[in-house]
Protein backbone atom coordinates (compact mmCIF):
# COMPACT_ATOMS: atom_id res chain seq x y z
CA UNK A 1 0.00 0.00 0.00
CA UNK A 2 1.07 3.25 -0.86
CA UNK A 3 1.09 6.66 0.72
CA UNK A 4 -1.98 7.94 -0.67
CA UNK A 5 -3.72 4.69 -0.36
CA UNK A 6 -3.34 4.71 3.34
CA UNK A 7 -4.70 8.17 3.92
CA UNK A 8 -7.61 7.59 1.32
CA UNK A 9 -8.33 3.95 3.03
CA UNK A 10 -8.81 5.50 6.31
CA UNK A 11 -11.09 8.56 4.95
CA UNK A 12 -13.46 6.28 3.29
CA UNK A 13 -13.40 4.00 6.49
CA UNK A 14 -14.35 6.51 9.17
CA UNK A 15 -15.37 9.85 6.65
CA UNK A 16 -12.24 11.97 9.02
CA UNK A 17 -9.79 13.58 6.99
CA UNK A 18 -6.08 12.45 7.01
CA UNK A 19 -2.68 13.99 7.15
CA UNK A 20 0.61 11.74 6.71
CA UNK A 21 3.86 13.31 7.64
CA UNK A 22 7.05 12.30 8.26
CA UNK A 23 9.06 12.03 11.26
CA UNK A 24 10.69 15.37 10.47
CA UNK A 25 7.20 16.78 9.55
CA UNK A 26 7.21 16.77 6.29
CA UNK A 27 3.72 16.61 4.54
CA UNK A 28 3.87 13.01 2.75
CA UNK A 29 0.11 12.47 1.37
CA UNK A 30 -3.50 14.00 2.95
CA UNK A 31 -7.23 12.83 1.95
CA UNK A 32 -9.84 15.02 0.77
CA UNK A 33 -10.93 17.62 3.35
CA UNK A 34 -14.91 18.56 4.28
CA UNK A 35 -15.22 22.19 5.22
CA UNK A 36 -16.87 21.23 8.47
CA UNK A 37 -13.60 18.75 9.31
CA UNK A 38 -11.28 21.57 8.30
CA UNK A 39 -9.40 23.80 10.65
CA UNK A 40 -6.40 26.66 10.67
CA UNK A 41 -3.63 23.28 11.46
CA UNK A 42 -5.01 21.48 7.96
CA UNK A 43 -5.03 24.63 6.26
CA UNK A 44 -1.44 25.61 7.33
CA UNK A 45 -0.65 22.09 6.72
CA UNK A 46 -2.24 21.64 3.45
CA UNK A 47 -2.48 24.42 1.96
CA UNK A 48 0.19 26.75 3.30
CA UNK A 49 2.75 24.08 3.99
CA UNK A 50 3.96 26.17 6.95
CA UNK A 51 3.80 25.03 10.70
CA UNK A 52 2.15 28.10 12.29
CA UNK A 53 1.48 28.13 16.49
CA UNK A 54 -1.66 25.66 16.12
CA UNK A 55 0.65 23.16 13.96
CA UNK A 56 3.87 22.94 16.37
CA UNK A 57 0.95 22.71 19.28
CA UNK A 58 -0.14 19.18 17.44
CA UNK A 59 3.29 18.27 16.47
CA UNK A 60 5.19 18.62 20.09
CA UNK A 61 2.53 16.34 21.58
CA UNK A 62 2.87 13.68 18.38
CA UNK A 63 6.92 13.79 19.62
CA UNK A 64 6.00 13.45 22.71
CA UNK A 65 3.90 9.81 22.63
CA UNK A 66 5.38 6.52 20.99
CA UNK A 67 1.49 5.37 21.01
CA UNK A 68 -1.81 6.57 19.97
CA UNK A 69 -2.88 9.58 21.28
CA UNK A 70 -6.02 12.56 21.18
CA UNK A 71 -4.80 15.89 21.15
CA UNK A 72 -7.11 18.10 23.08
CA UNK A 73 -7.34 22.15 21.63
CA UNK A 74 -6.93 24.70 23.57
CA UNK A 75 -10.06 26.30 25.03
CA UNK A 76 -10.97 28.73 21.91
CA UNK A 77 -8.67 28.21 19.73
CA UNK A 78 -10.89 27.10 16.94
CA UNK A 79 -9.07 23.99 16.21
CA UNK A 80 -10.38 20.59 15.60
CA UNK A 81 -9.48 17.62 17.99
CA UNK A 82 -7.39 15.21 16.30
CA UNK A 83 -5.85 10.94 16.80
CA UNK A 84 -2.28 10.89 16.67
CA UNK A 85 -1.25 7.88 15.11
CA UNK A 86 2.59 7.52 14.53
CA UNK A 87 4.28 4.81 12.71
CA UNK A 88 7.11 3.35 13.67
CA UNK A 89 9.57 0.53 12.97
CA UNK A 90 12.54 -1.52 15.59
CA UNK A 91 14.50 1.97 15.34
CA UNK A 92 11.91 4.29 15.92
CA UNK A 93 9.01 6.67 15.20
CA UNK A 94 9.44 7.22 11.19
CA UNK A 95 6.03 9.20 10.70
CA UNK A 96 2.93 10.44 12.08
CA UNK A 97 -0.99 10.06 10.63
CA UNK A 98 -3.29 12.82 11.92
CA UNK A 99 -6.90 12.07 11.65
CA UNK A 100 -9.70 14.85 12.61
CA UNK A 101 -11.51 13.32 14.97
CA UNK A 102 -13.81 15.78 16.72
CA UNK A 103 -16.69 13.64 17.19
CA UNK A 104 -14.65 10.48 18.40
CA UNK A 105 -15.48 8.19 15.37
CA UNK A 106 -11.94 6.53 15.85
CA UNK A 107 -9.92 4.91 18.83
CA UNK A 108 -7.51 2.25 18.97
CA UNK A 109 -9.32 -0.48 18.32
CA UNK A 110 -11.12 0.79 15.32
CA UNK A 111 -8.03 1.20 13.35
CA UNK A 112 -6.59 -2.55 14.30
CA UNK A 113 -7.99 -3.48 10.24
CA UNK A 114 -5.06 -1.34 8.85
CA UNK A 115 -2.16 -2.38 11.23
CA UNK A 116 -0.69 -4.51 8.42
CA UNK A 117 -1.32 -1.00 6.08
CA UNK A 118 0.75 1.15 9.39
CA UNK A 119 3.66 -1.44 9.01
CA UNK A 120 4.39 -1.15 5.47
CA UNK A 121 4.07 2.31 5.33
CA UNK A 122 6.31 3.00 7.87
CA UNK A 123 8.47 0.27 6.28
CA UNK A 124 8.40 3.04 3.12
CA UNK A 125 9.02 5.75 5.53
CA UNK A 126 12.00 4.32 6.87
CA UNK A 127 13.43 3.35 3.08
CA UNK A 128 12.91 6.55 2.44
CA UNK A 129 14.93 8.47 5.64
CA UNK A 130 17.51 5.34 5.14
CA UNK A 131 18.49 6.83 1.88
CA UNK A 132 18.32 10.58 2.79
CA UNK A 133 22.09 10.53 3.69
CA UNK A 134 23.07 9.25 0.56
CA UNK A 135 21.26 11.19 -1.51
CA UNK A 136 22.97 14.20 0.22
CA UNK A 137 26.45 12.51 -0.29
CA UNK A 138 25.27 12.54 -4.27
CA UNK A 139 24.22 16.29 -4.09
CA UNK A 140 27.19 17.25 -2.81
CA UNK A 141 30.04 15.22 -4.83
CA UNK A 142 27.76 16.85 -7.81
CA UNK A 143 28.08 20.02 -5.82
CA UNK A 144 31.88 19.97 -5.04
CA UNK A 145 33.73 17.00 -6.62
CA UNK A 146 36.36 17.73 -9.12
CA UNK A 147 36.29 13.93 -10.84
CA UNK A 148 34.03 13.37 -14.11
CA UNK A 149 33.47 9.85 -12.91
CA UNK A 150 32.21 10.71 -9.35
CA UNK A 151 29.99 13.06 -10.93
CA UNK A 152 28.80 10.44 -13.26
CA UNK A 153 28.18 7.75 -10.30
CA UNK A 154 26.21 10.66 -8.18
CA UNK A 155 24.19 11.68 -11.34
CA UNK A 156 22.93 7.85 -11.75
CA UNK A 157 22.39 7.17 -8.24
CA UNK A 158 20.25 10.37 -8.37
CA UNK A 159 18.77 9.08 -11.70
CA UNK A 160 17.66 5.89 -10.09
CA UNK A 161 16.36 7.02 -6.90
CA UNK A 162 13.98 9.71 -9.01
CA UNK A 163 13.58 8.01 -12.22
CA UNK A 164 13.30 10.05 -15.83
CA UNK A 165 12.57 13.54 -14.42
CA UNK A 166 16.03 14.36 -13.87
CA UNK A 167 17.65 13.11 -17.65
CA UNK A 168 17.32 16.34 -19.10
CA UNK A 169 17.87 20.27 -18.29
CA UNK A 170 18.19 20.98 -14.45
CA UNK A 171 18.59 24.09 -12.21
CA UNK A 172 19.81 24.72 -8.46
CA UNK A 173 17.55 26.59 -6.20
CA UNK A 174 19.64 28.00 -3.04
CA UNK A 175 17.82 28.56 0.64
CA UNK A 176 19.62 30.61 3.23
CA UNK A 177 19.71 28.17 5.88
CA UNK A 178 18.17 29.58 9.41
CA UNK A 179 19.54 29.09 12.67
CA UNK A 180 16.76 27.05 15.03
CA UNK A 181 15.03 26.06 11.89
CA UNK A 182 15.32 22.00 10.95
CA UNK A 183 12.07 22.21 8.36
CA UNK A 184 12.28 25.17 6.20
CA UNK A 185 9.05 26.17 4.21
CA UNK A 186 11.23 25.31 0.98
CA UNK A 187 12.52 21.94 1.86
CA UNK A 188 8.36 21.24 2.56
CA UNK A 189 7.86 22.56 -0.90
CA UNK A 190 10.58 20.99 -2.60
CA UNK A 191 12.20 18.03 -0.77
CA UNK A 192 10.01 15.09 -1.28
CA UNK A 193 10.16 14.84 -4.91
CA UNK A 194 13.81 16.55 -5.43
CA UNK A 195 17.17 15.61 -4.23
CA UNK A 196 18.89 17.99 -1.63
CA UNK A 197 21.86 18.90 0.65
CA UNK A 198 23.00 21.31 3.29
CA UNK A 199 26.03 22.77 1.87
CA UNK A 200 27.76 25.13 4.59
CA UNK A 201 25.52 28.04 4.79
CA UNK A 202 22.67 27.22 2.42
CA UNK A 203 19.93 24.62 1.05
CA UNK A 204 21.11 23.50 -2.45
CA UNK A 205 18.14 21.78 -4.08
CA UNK A 206 18.44 20.10 -7.84
CA UNK A 207 14.97 20.62 -10.23
CA UNK A 208 14.24 19.56 -13.60
CA UNK A 209 14.22 22.50 -15.74
CA UNK A 210 10.52 22.07 -17.26
CA UNK A 211 8.87 24.76 -18.89
CA UNK A 212 6.81 25.67 -16.10
CA UNK A 213 9.26 25.28 -13.29
CA UNK A 214 9.93 28.49 -12.10
CA UNK A 215 6.59 29.62 -12.21
CA UNK A 216 5.44 27.09 -10.09
CA UNK A 217 8.71 28.15 -8.22
CA UNK A 218 7.28 31.79 -8.10
CA UNK A 219 3.60 30.56 -6.89
CA UNK A 220 5.54 28.91 -3.95
CA UNK A 221 7.46 31.67 -3.07
CA UNK A 222 4.41 34.12 -2.75
CA UNK A 223 2.97 31.28 -0.63
CA UNK A 224 6.15 31.12 1.95
CA UNK A 225 6.23 34.91 1.31
CA UNK A 226 9.91 37.04 2.79
CA UNK A 227 10.35 34.67 5.34
CA UNK A 228 12.86 32.72 3.63
CA UNK A 229 14.03 33.81 0.28
CA UNK A 230 15.35 31.63 -2.33
CA UNK A 231 17.30 32.04 -5.55
CA UNK A 232 17.83 29.50 -9.06
CA UNK A 233 20.62 29.44 -10.91
CA UNK A 234 21.18 28.92 -14.66
CA UNK A 235 19.38 25.88 -16.64
CA UNK A 236 22.51 23.38 -17.48
CA UNK A 237 21.83 20.32 -19.79
CA UNK A 238 22.78 17.26 -17.05
CA UNK A 239 23.45 16.56 -13.88
CA UNK A 240 26.73 16.26 -13.71
CA UNK A 241 26.77 20.18 -14.34
CA UNK A 242 24.91 21.20 -11.38
CA UNK A 243 27.36 22.75 -9.69
CA UNK A 244 27.66 26.12 -12.28
CA UNK A 245 23.75 26.39 -11.66
CA UNK A 246 24.50 26.26 -8.14
CA UNK A 247 27.17 28.95 -8.30
CA UNK A 248 24.71 31.01 -9.55
CA UNK A 249 22.16 30.22 -7.44
CA UNK A 250 24.28 31.29 -4.03
CA UNK A 251 25.62 34.26 -5.93
CA UNK A 252 22.28 35.53 -5.99
CA UNK A 253 21.14 34.82 -2.33
CA UNK A 254 23.66 37.56 -1.57
CA UNK A 255 20.61 39.72 -3.29
CA UNK A 256 17.82 37.78 -2.33
CA UNK A 257 19.06 38.39 1.80
CA UNK A 258 18.61 42.03 1.31
CA UNK A 259 14.74 42.53 1.17
CA UNK A 260 15.34 46.41 -0.18
CA UNK A 261 16.46 44.54 -3.62
CA UNK A 262 13.72 43.09 -5.58
CA UNK A 263 11.08 42.75 -2.52
CA UNK A 264 8.57 40.93 -4.41
CA UNK A 265 10.63 38.55 -6.29
CA UNK A 266 10.93 35.05 -4.33
CA UNK A 267 12.97 33.19 -5.86
CA UNK A 268 14.99 35.63 -7.24
CA UNK A 269 16.03 33.67 -10.61
CA UNK A 270 19.99 34.52 -12.10
CA UNK A 271 18.64 34.56 -15.94
CA UNK A 272 16.45 37.55 -15.00
CA UNK A 273 19.10 39.52 -12.59
CA UNK A 274 20.86 41.17 -15.62
CA UNK A 275 24.04 43.47 -14.63
CA UNK A 276 24.04 42.09 -11.57
CA UNK A 277 24.99 38.76 -12.78
CA UNK A 278 28.24 40.42 -13.21
CA UNK A 279 28.62 42.24 -10.01
CA UNK A 280 27.41 39.21 -8.32
CA UNK A 281 30.51 36.82 -10.02
CA UNK A 282 33.13 39.54 -8.65
CA UNK A 283 34.30 38.84 -5.26
CA UNK A 284 33.78 40.67 -2.49
CA UNK A 285 36.85 41.72 -1.41
CA UNK A 286 38.44 42.28 -4.80
CA UNK A 287 34.97 44.57 -5.55
CA UNK A 288 36.40 46.59 -3.06
CA UNK A 289 39.68 46.78 -4.34
CA UNK A 290 38.94 47.53 -7.67
CA UNK A 291 36.34 50.48 -6.83
CA UNK A 292 37.52 54.05 -8.02
CA UNK A 293 39.46 55.56 -5.08
CA UNK A 294 36.80 58.74 -5.29
CA UNK A 295 33.76 56.42 -5.00
CA UNK A 296 35.01 54.34 -1.89
CA UNK A 297 35.70 57.47 -0.30
CA UNK A 298 32.05 58.65 -0.79
CA UNK A 299 30.81 55.43 0.37
CA UNK A 300 33.08 55.87 3.30
CA UNK A 301 31.93 59.03 4.42
CA UNK A 302 28.51 59.54 3.40
CA UNK A 303 25.55 58.18 6.05
CA UNK A 304 23.43 55.29 4.46
CA UNK A 305 20.41 57.81 2.96
CA UNK A 306 22.57 60.29 1.21
CA UNK A 307 23.62 57.12 -0.42
CA UNK A 308 20.42 55.89 -1.43
CA UNK A 309 19.35 59.34 -2.51
CA UNK A 310 22.62 59.13 -5.06
CA UNK A 311 21.96 55.71 -6.25
CA UNK A 312 18.21 56.79 -6.99
CA UNK A 313 19.12 59.67 -8.66
CA UNK A 314 21.99 58.05 -10.84
CA UNK A 315 20.17 55.41 -11.90
CA UNK A 316 17.26 54.94 -14.16
CA UNK A 317 13.65 54.83 -12.86
CA UNK A 318 12.66 57.80 -10.67
CA UNK A 319 13.14 61.30 -12.26
CA UNK A 320 14.63 64.19 -9.85
CA UNK A 321 10.69 65.50 -8.99
CA UNK A 322 10.36 61.86 -7.47
CA UNK A 323 13.73 62.05 -5.76
CA UNK A 324 13.44 65.23 -4.69
CA UNK A 325 9.98 64.38 -2.87
CA UNK A 326 11.28 61.36 -2.12
CA UNK A 327 13.72 62.51 0.88
CA UNK A 328 11.14 65.77 1.40
CA UNK A 329 13.33 68.60 -0.21
CA UNK A 330 12.87 71.21 -2.99
CA UNK A 331 14.35 69.75 -6.47
CA UNK A 332 16.47 73.00 -6.27
CA UNK A 333 17.86 71.88 -2.92
CA UNK A 334 18.83 68.17 -4.33
CA UNK A 335 20.61 69.24 -7.46
CA UNK A 336 22.84 71.70 -4.70
CA UNK A 337 23.59 68.54 -2.33
CA UNK A 338 24.17 66.59 -5.40
CA UNK A 339 26.49 69.18 -6.81
CA UNK A 340 28.53 69.78 -3.56
CA UNK A 341 28.73 66.33 -3.31
CA UNK A 342 30.53 65.74 -6.93
CA UNK A 343 32.87 68.80 -5.83
CA UNK A 344 33.70 67.44 -2.41
CA UNK A 345 34.90 63.96 -3.79
CA UNK A 346 35.82 64.87 -7.62
CA UNK A 347 33.48 63.51 -9.19
CA UNK A 348 31.45 64.71 -12.59
CA UNK A 349 28.26 62.78 -12.95
CA UNK A 350 27.97 64.46 -16.65
CA UNK A 351 30.52 62.61 -17.17
CA UNK A 352 29.82 58.93 -18.39
CA UNK A 353 32.55 57.39 -16.68
CA UNK A 354 32.28 58.78 -13.64
CA UNK A 355 28.34 58.07 -13.81
CA UNK A 356 29.22 54.41 -14.18
CA UNK A 357 32.26 54.26 -11.49
CA UNK A 358 29.67 55.48 -8.86
CA UNK A 359 26.74 53.30 -9.77
CA UNK A 360 29.09 50.24 -9.91
CA UNK A 361 30.69 51.08 -6.48
CA UNK A 362 27.69 51.85 -5.11
CA UNK A 363 25.75 48.67 -5.70
CA UNK A 364 29.43 46.08 -4.87
CA UNK A 365 28.92 48.48 -1.20
CA UNK A 366 25.24 47.15 -1.31
CA UNK A 367 26.26 43.43 -1.89
CA UNK A 368 29.20 44.00 0.81
CA UNK A 369 26.11 45.14 3.49
CA UNK A 370 26.05 48.76 2.98
CA UNK A 371 22.74 49.75 2.65
CA UNK A 372 22.49 51.52 -0.72
CA UNK A 373 19.68 50.23 -2.34
CA UNK A 374 17.21 52.25 -4.35
CA UNK A 375 13.55 51.53 -4.51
Amino acid sequence: MGYQELVDGIYKAFETPVTLSDAHERLIAFSAQPTRLTDSVRRETVLAREAGTGSQLVNVLAHKHAAITRFIPPAGSNMLERLIVPLAVPSGVVGYLYLIDPDHRVDDHALDGFRDEFDEVALQLELELFSRPQIEDSVRILLASGSADKRRRAATHIGNKFGKRFDGDVRAVAVERKSGVYVSPWIRELGYRNPWATVEQSVIFIMPSEDDSIAALERRGRSIGAGQRAAVGRKVAQLTDISRSSTDAIRALRLARDPAFLPATNPLVWDELGPWRMLLAIDQTEGAELTDARVARLIANQDEQTLRMIRMHLEPGKGSDDVANEFHMHRTTLYSRLRKIQVEFKLDWEDPDDRLSTVLGLRLASLSGVTVAAD
